[in-house]
């Protein structure tokens, strides 16, 4: 499950879950064997992600030799080199079972998948994990403070929290939404709606902190120079604006 923010609807109610939405994209990917336009594509090729968000959290993350990360929302699995290559152990969840069956068909027995929600309580022991990555997921996602809470189960005694999400006000432009309160969108890729949820940045921290997170870094970055040449209007609008919001967090 990633959330790689395209053009919106945000009048129109979203037709399927967040689950029945990633599946039909990744089993569009699949078709397109590649070949998928990657301004049409919400996963790790997409020039979204490629030129502005990863490159973003690439300098948060903390170092991963020798730990066991849980990627919560995994998708099919675009970060799991990255990690693999560091020394990590990893074990990705998401909700899309489409998605899950390109990772293991990707990664084999690299790393574990399986099909979980976030929003649900997750089937791992309490400090399984050393890092919970969670990348362009929690915008899907209303209410936060019981997921962090989870994932602070999950965690080890100083275990980490890393997350990229939409940044609010990029969710909120173009929307009668009200600054202090949730809101929910249709978040549109070509053929599917995919619910999407603006909340402010004091809910964010709110939520943080409300499930005993220490905040290590709260950054608010630039795309970097190659997103220009693809989406020239955006790279200006976001260098004046932020797009994306990349948080690390330490277990309290």
């Amino acid at each position: 499950m990633g959330d790689d923010e395209n053009e919106s609807n945000r009048s129109t109610p979203p037709p399927s879950t967040v689950a029945e939405g990633y599946d039909l994209l990744a089993e569009r990917a699949r078709e397109a064997d590649g070949d998928l336009h990657r301004a049409d594509s919400p996963w790790g090729d997409s020039h979204f992600q490629r030129h502005y968000s990863w490159p973003a959290t690439e300098r948060v993350l903390p170092d991963v030799s020798d730990e066991r990360v849980l990627l919560a929302g995994c998708g099919r699995g675009d970060h799991v080199e990255w990690f693999r290559e560091r020394g990590a152990g990893v074990v990705g969840v998401d909700a899309s079972a489409e998605a899950i069956r390109t990772a293991r068909e990707r990664f084999g027995d690299v790393a574990a998948f399986s099909v979980a929600d976030i929003t649900d309580s997750l089937d791992f022991e309490a400090g399984a994990f050393d890092l919970v990555f969670s990348n362009l997921v929690l915008s899907h996602v209303e209410e936060w403070t019981p997921v962090f809470e989870e994932f602070h189960r999950l965690l080890s005694p100083d275990g980490r929290l890393v997350f990229t999400t939409v940044h609010p006000e990029y969710l909120r432009a173009g929307t009668d939404a009200n600054y202090y309160e949730v809101a929910e969108f249709s978040n549109s890729w070509p053929g599917v709606e995919i619910p999407t949820f603006y909340r402010p940045i004091g809910a964010i921290v709110g939520a943080l902190l409300g499930a005993d997170y220490r905040l290590d870094a709260f950054e608010e970055p630039k795309p970097e120079p190659e997103f220009r040449d693809h989406y020239p209007d955006r790279y200006e609008a976001a260098m004046d604006a932020p797009e994306i919001l990349v948080v690390r967090a330490r277990r309290g």
